[in-house]
Formats: structure tokens, sequence, C-alpha cells
């Protein structure tokens, strides 16, 4: 079962995929199961690059994985300080057939302008600043945060990777 941050996740960046042109998709994926949101089947975000080529040929990917719950006491009231963690990897290809390129013609731009995938990846998290439902209804969440934002290097000099993890955080009355 996917953890209700991550649909969150997911489904926020539904406008995204939307944003993105005809000729160079964006797919999202729950990493905890490896399920494609958009078009349905499966795809790996942990496979080797070799095995995974063909499908960045196809899109760009960005997949959402539940990372951690964090929670302490707070007060003199037995209530919770909750946090919990959604890691977010958004993957390219630069390559024959990628549908990433710097210059913005044959591809989008993958990172380090304002209107970059990962820029409006963030956007779109920060935007509504609605929080999804905690799951129970003693806990609520009262903001989020992108922190531990990397953008990986690889041996493979045309594939991009850009990992962040988005932070709820949030209260528990017990």
């Amino acid at each position: 079962m996917t953890a209700t941050v991550v649909q969150w996740v997911l489904d926020e960046l539904g406008a995204v995929v939307d944003a993105q042109p005809a000729d160079h998709p964006l797919k999202r994926v729950d990493r905890d199961n490896s399920l494609l949101y958009d078009g349905g089947g499966t795809f790996d975000m942990e496979a080797s690059i070799k095995d995974r080529t063909g499908d960045f040929k196809k899109a760009n990917f960005v997949g959402a994985a539940y990372a951690a719950p964090n929670d302490e006491y707070i007060g003199s009231n037995p209530n919770l300080d909750v946090e919990r963690v959604v890691g977010l990897r958004i993957e390219g290809y630069s390559g024959s057939y990628g549908h990433v390129d710097p210059t913005g013609q044959d591809g989008v731009v993958f990172h380090g302008t304002d209107d970059s995938l990962v820029q409006q990846i963030k956007d779109t998290l920060y935007e509504g600043l609605e929080f999804p439902d905690a799951g129970r209804t003693d806990v609520a969440f009262t903001h989020l945060s992108i922190e531990n934002e990397v953008p990986a290097l690889t041996d493979w000099e045309s594939h991009l990777r850009y990992d962040l993890d988005i932070v709820f955080n949030g209260f528990e009355e017990l």
C-alpha cells in the first residue's frame, strides 16, 4: 500500500507531468513498489542504468518513496511532534533519443534554471501549501520543506539524476 504522503506528492506532481511537452514526457513512479502512475506498468528506479537506458529514451522520470517517520514527544502533555519524509528522485537522459537538453531545444532543461524540470517540481510542491491528510484524525501536518538536495553525478555522463527529501512536519494530539 502506498504511504499517504507518497500518494500526495505523486498527485501534486500531476501538474508538472501535464506541463511537459508531448514529445518530452515525464512519468511518475511510486518507488516503494516500482509502479508507474502514468501509462501503467512498472519502472524500477533502483535497477542499473544500463538496464534502464531504453526507458529513458521514452521519458524522464520522477519517483517518490516513503523514507522514514520521526516522532518525538513535545511539551508537558503527551503530544508528538510528527515528521514524515518522502525521498524524491528525478532522472533523465541527455544522450541520443533522450529527453534532456541543456539548451532546451531538443528536450527539457534538467536543472539550474528557473524553468528547469527540477525547479518546476520544487515550485509545484511549494505552490499550494495544502498538506496531505496524515491518515489519522489526531495527526495534522503544519508545513513542509525540501531538504538534502543532491544533484547526483554518475559514471554515465548522459544520465542525469537529482535527489531531494520532502519533509512534512506536524503534530499528533495523544
